[in-house]
């Protein structure tokens, strides 16, 4: 949703802002759906890690979603 609000011109200008031409669509109407029901469904879930984790130089440090660095140790 956070990401959403920033894609005011969804993708009309480069600005470095919100979503890319191809997941404006998407990610706008995984916005519009309530939080609990992304978290609760798979595949929007699924949906939702992956846009975060594609823009996730633009989004807070609290919204980032990438691994810990532990499980990349191979132990």
């Amino acid at each position: 949703m956070w990401l959403a609000a920033q894609d005011e011109d969804e993708a009309q200008l480069a600005n470095g802002l919100g979503f890319s031409k191809s997941d404006t669509k998407s990610g706008r109407n995984l916005a519009k759906i309530p939080t609990l029901r992304v978290i609760l469904t798979t595949i929007l879930a699924v949906m939702a890690v992956r846009l975060a984790r594609k823009y996730r130089r633009q989004l807070p440090h609290e919204y980032l979603v990438d691994p810990p660095k532990q499980q990349d140790l191979k132990i």
